[in-house]
């Protein structure tokens, strides 16, 4: 027997031994293999295979690569290290080696369905970073090829919706539903579009679906209250602080119906609701850190349970149902008094130009502190930062033209920063907390958007707080908007002269 037919031999036996799971003996067999047919690739390949088999990654990755090498169209290692460098994030050069498996063998659906895997990945990645073109594109490809996956249709249409195709969003999220009914992803996402769009009552129906979601907190053993009994009603707190807020325009007209109210709300917040809600019980609830679950739920008397977004549900079935009051926080009034006098005579224009969580897709709907060099250039108005985390660099940036408030905790003492806002003679805002907050008591607020969210409701301004005035933002026109406003805040001056 030649080298040659003996390395075919040991090549078999080698394949039949990794296939019984003697890992072991096959990689020692599959070396022996090699030293006689060190060019063999579909050796390499198999031995990249049982190296995988056998915990060694780094040595599987090396064999593959060998096998490629010798033979650039092989598409078992194409697949196997594509597979292997998704697994580890490396999704640009996955991509690249699995489309090369799938042109090498188009027939195999193991193949396209890698392929759709790691597109899926990196389309979503890519609307992550706001680039909601490229992320949309990538989608469908991964539609294209794995179109029986319904996460791939979720995020596709998520996509779509952080594009501004409402519509098409929609569709996605219903071919999703068509292979997986009631998937709650599928229909709270639905029920997002949906809002944005003004569709109300069924956007509320979709939303309940969030409940569903596998990060819901358990529902307390009571019955839901469908709003029409006068019962002891507890209202469990849910999602971020600026949620709780818009949330809580409702708290009004659950206590109209006579229900004694007991509501849940994040600790921070308790101060503020008490003053503003003082016919009803404020629990003040301590927000699980990340990752972790929300605590047990306490219903004391309660006899019925309602989530606090599900309040819009049952007094915000249209945008009619909106009221026009300015204003259903109430500041603590001595604070306020303390903070004007601090402030000063000049018109005072709180600032909050980013979120205070950053990264991905958030970065591209917020503006920089170089953005707003217009409003700091003008002359006779005092600027407040109302960033939280604000950054050294940030600070030196805007220099003497921003004022701080020195001793303020903006991010854990709320009720404290309500009374800054409440002295304040107006706000400037990206979408943050602090837009809900500032809307909220009432104070005149620019709301600079980068985007048509839920929460608009399909039309052009926050129909929960009627004191924000909404302007959108074009992808980079952060300095533009600030330049307007700077405009703005001039002719206001010079008409109340």
């Amino acid at each position: 027997m030649g080298a040659s037919d003996e390395a075919g031999s040991l090549f078999r036996q080698g394949v039949a031994l990794g296939e019984q799971r003697r890992t072991g003996d096959a990689i020692a067999t599959l070396r022996r293999a090699l030293a006689l047919g060190p060019d063999r690739a579909e050796i390499h390949a198999a031995l990249g295979d049982v190296l995988r088999d056998g915990g060694d990654a780094a040595g599987a990755e090396a064999a593959w690569r060998r096998a490629l090498a010798l033979r650039a169209d092989l598409a078992g290692p194409l697949n196997n290290l594509g597979t292997a460098l998704a697994a580890r994030g490396a999704l640009d050069e996955a991509r690249r080696l699995l489309e090369r498996a799938v042109a090498a063998e188009p027939d195999i659906a193991l193949l396209r369905a890698n392929l759709a895997n790691v597109l899926a990945r990196i389309g979503t990645a890519l609307n992550r970073e706001g680039r909601g073109a490229e992320a949309v594109a990538v989608l469908e490809r991964a539609v294209a090829l794995g179109g029986e996956v319904p996460p791939y249709h979720v995020n596709l249409g998520i996509a779509l919706r952080q594009a501004g195709r409402l519509e098409d969003s929609i569709d996605a999220f219903d071919r999703a539903l068509v292979l997986r009914a009631d998937d709650p992803l599928a229909r709270w996402n639905r029920g997002l579009s949906l809002l944005a769009l003004g569709r109300l009552p069924e956007g509320w129906r979709d939303y309940e679906f969030r409940r569903r979601l596998p990060s819901a907190p358990p529902a307390p053993a009571l019955p839901e209250w469908d709003g029409r009994a006068p019962r002891r009603v507890l209202v469990r707190r849910e999602q971020g602080i600026g949620d709780e807020l818009l949330f809580a325009s409702c708290f009004d007209d659950l206590l109209a119906t006579g229900a004694e109210a007991r509501i849940e709300c994040d600790a921070r917040l308790s101060p503020l609701f008490r003053r503003s809600f003082p016919a009803a019980r404020i629990v003040p609830v301590s927000r699980p850190r990340q990752g972790e679950p929300d605590p047990p739920c306490d219903p004391g008397d309660a006899e019925a349970w309602i989530a606090a977004g599900s309040l819009p549900r049952l007094f915000r079935p249209s945008l009619d149902a909106f009221p026009a009051r300015r204003a259903y926080l109430k500041a603590d009034p001595e604070a306020v008094a303390r903070w004007r006098q601090l402030l000063g005579p000049l018109p005072s224009v709180g600032l909050c130009w980013r979120s205070s969580r950053l990264g991905g897709e958030r970065d591209s709907r917020y503006a920089r502190v170089d953005d707003l060099a217009p409003l700091f250039a003008l002359d006779g108005f005092a600027f407040v930062s109302l960033q939280l985390n604000l950054a050294e660099s940030e600070r030196e940036a805007a220099g003497a033209a921003l004022r701080l408030a020195e001793g303020l905790d903006l991010r854990h003492d709320v009720d404290g920063t309500a009374a800054l806002i409440s002295a304040l003679d107006r706000v400037i805002t990206v979408d943050s907390w602090v837009l809900s907050l500032a809307g909220a008591l009432g104070v005149t607020t620019r709301f600079l958007a980068a985007q048509r969210d839920w929460a608009t409701l399909g039309s052009d301004r926050v129909p929960w707080l009627p004191a924000v005035a909404t302007r959108f933002v074009e992808p980079g026109g952060w300095r533009g908007a600030a330049a307007e406003a700077a405009r703005d805040l001039v002719e206001e001056r010079r008409r109340a002269i």
